[in-house]
């Protein structure tokens, strides 16, 4: 089996290929061994953790998260991206701008949740 990081490498090399979305995404990331991942919004900083150990991949970008959490705000910014609308790094900025701090991709249980200010949304993974 690959290490987690040659996995993760293999994964987005495939999802770009496919040009998948997230669902199919997180289908191909769990199918490599990644149990859960969370993404610190402002940086945009990525820790992938699974049986084999955890990966972390350094964002490049710096943004500002609101002050507080807006629900509203994080669905809109969760619908635009799901149709397709936005790309990785406007839905990072869209999310910052709702205040979510943080969110954790729980892919053994095909959950995300969304965190800000001492608040939460949670919502499931579609099937892809």
């Amino acid at each position: 089996m690959a290490s987690l990081p040659s996995a993760i490498k293999d994964v987005y090399r495939t999802a770009a290929t496919e040009k998948a979305k997230y669902p199919r995404l997180a289908q191909l990331l769990a199918h490599a061994g990644v149990r859960m991942y969370v993404v610190d919004v402002a940086t945009g900083t990525i820790t992938y953790c699974g049986a084999q150990g955890s990966d972390t991949h350094r964002g490049e970008a710096s943004r500002s998260v609101a002050p507080s959490f807006s629900q509203e705000k994080t669905i809109a910014a969760l619908r635009a991206t799901q149709a397709g609308t936005t790309d990785y790094p406007a839905f990072l900025d869209a999310i910052a701008a709702a205040g979510v701090q943080a969110y954790l991709a729980d892919l053994e249980h095909a959950r995300v949740i969304y965190m800000g200010h001492g608040r939460l949304y949670e919502e499931a993974i579609p099937s892809p």
